[in-house]
């Protein structure tokens, strides 16, 4: 009994050390959720550049309200009568202007406003493939790191099981056999530990590069991976997914925006009005003109154009079904994940887990009776800690199902409003 006491406090001291080395270590930041989103959202490349889009769709609709510049003439000379000595300087001025028909000045106003629409679609489909993007690595995160505490917490009790059977066999009371056998074990947990913590610190550098270094390269993510999300309704998926999914919704905004173009193409083949003043003087006389004409477009009537319009109108509609039925078919296969993900991670908390820990309960309890091996034991600790990282790997798989569908759905918005650097959206095409 005094030996096992022994055995009992030396390992006892093994454990506070051990502990007292991991407090002595630098503690990483612990950061939220909307604090790493707002850090990599703000000032991201591929989001300025969709909102430079908007501003340049912007400036194309200044253009197109814009009237077609005049052309102005200047002219000058010396005239002689040839019956006469009469003679003298002459000079005139001319001023054309093309003023465009109102139907065709108001289809190409409707045409570049609605390649404003485009636009906004494709600012609003990148920030919420963006935003999927950080969630899905700050899950990840959060599993990593529930990972390294699982198996840091295993490493931590075959390294205090290692230094017993050593005792034990210094003592006479084991055999060499359980402690190389101990030692195997605690190498290969050891390097399971360092594989899983280098995934954790690689998802943090990730998240840190994104951010542009706004983020610290190791830190933590304030964030829960619960197991009791809510069950989902497939039918009210997808039609939110239909209404509201940003490639679904840009698609649509094509295909409105090619229909403009093509009106707008059409009315290049309607005839236009020129006008036409001149101011003219001669050494014996002066006069003044204005002219109004018709631009007609007898030869070219633009055919070329608008069946180049009406294909990429044709194309457009197609892609937009293509959309829609991908969309549905990924969603339908989400929800079916999502539902079978939740099942397993309530299966593993209120079943498998509290078996596995009752498990080694009495593993340990046989163990300290002397009624079991130490490999007996080892395999129920082992059994525990897959146990352990198979609920992690559900649970992730869970949140990131959650994290797809959002996406899929058109639910993903910041959770901070953009900051006053990124380009607003035009007031006239937000809805």
């Amino acid at each position: 009994m005094t030996n096992v006491l022994k055995m009992l406090t030396i390992t006892g001291v093994l454990l506070a050390a051990a502990v007292v080395a991991g407090a002595a270590q630098p503690a990483e930041p612990v950061l939220t959720p909307d604090e790493v989103e707002a850090a990599i959202v703000k000032g991201f490349p591929s989001i300025e550049a969709a909102s430079a889009g908007v501003e340049a769709a912007v400036a194309r609709l200044a253009a197109a309200r814009r009237l077609p510049d005049p052309t102005v003439e200047l002219s000058g000379g010396r005239g002689e009568d040839r019956h006469g000595p009469e003679s003298g300087s002459q000079w005139g001025i001319g001023l054309e202007l093309e003023l465009p028909t109102p139907w065709r000045y108001g289809k190409a106003t409707a045409a570049a406003r609605a390649e404003i629409s485009v636009a906004t679609a494709d600012l609003l489909g990148v920030r919420a493939r963006t935003i999927a993007r950080i969630r899905t690595l700050m899950v990840r995160l959060k599993a990593a790191r529930r990972r390294v505490e699982v198996l840091q917490s295993q490493a931590e009790m075959v390294r205090r099981l290692a230094a017993f059977t050593a005792l034990r066999v210094k003592l006479g009371e084991a055999r060499e056999l359980e402690r190389l056998r101990m030692r195997v074990e605690l190498g290969r947990i050891e390097r399971s530990v360092d594989l899983a913590r280098a995934t954790h610190d690689g998802i943090a550098r990730t998240l840190a590069r994104l951010s542009g270094g706004r983020l610290p390269t190791r830190f933590r993510v304030k964030l829960q991976l619960n197991r009791d999300l809510p069950p989902l309704d497939p039918a009210a998926l997808a039609a939110a997914a239909v209404e509201a999914n940003p490639g679904l919704a840009a698609g649509r905004r094509r295909v409105a925006a090619a229909m403009a173009q093509t009106a707008f193409q059409r009315s290049l083949a309607v005839p236009s009005l020129v006008t036409r003043v001149d101011s003219a003087t001669e050494y014996d006389s002066r006069s003044t003109s204005i002219v109004v004409a018709l631009k007609v477009p007898l030869w070219n009537r633009n055919r070329p154009a608008v069946a180049f319009a009406e294909a990429e109108h044709r194309i457009a509609l197609s892609k937009v079904e293509q959309r829609r039925r991908t969309l549905l078919a990924r969603l339908d296969a989400a929800v079916s994940r999502y539902g079978a993900a939740r099942r397993t991670a309530l299966r593993f908390a209120r079943e498998i887990l509290p078996a596995a820990r009752e498990a080694t309960r009495l593993a340990e309890l046989s163990y300290r009776e002397g009624e079991t091996s130490i490999l007996d034991l080892l395999d129920a600790r082992r059994s525990a800690q897959d146990a352990e990282l198979e609920d992690v790997q559900a649970r992730l798989e869970l949140h990131l199902l959650r994290v797809e569908i959002d996406l899929l759905t058109g639910r993903l918005q910041p959770r901070t409003q953009p900051s006053t650097g990124t380009h607003p959206l035009p007031k006239e095409t937000t809805s």
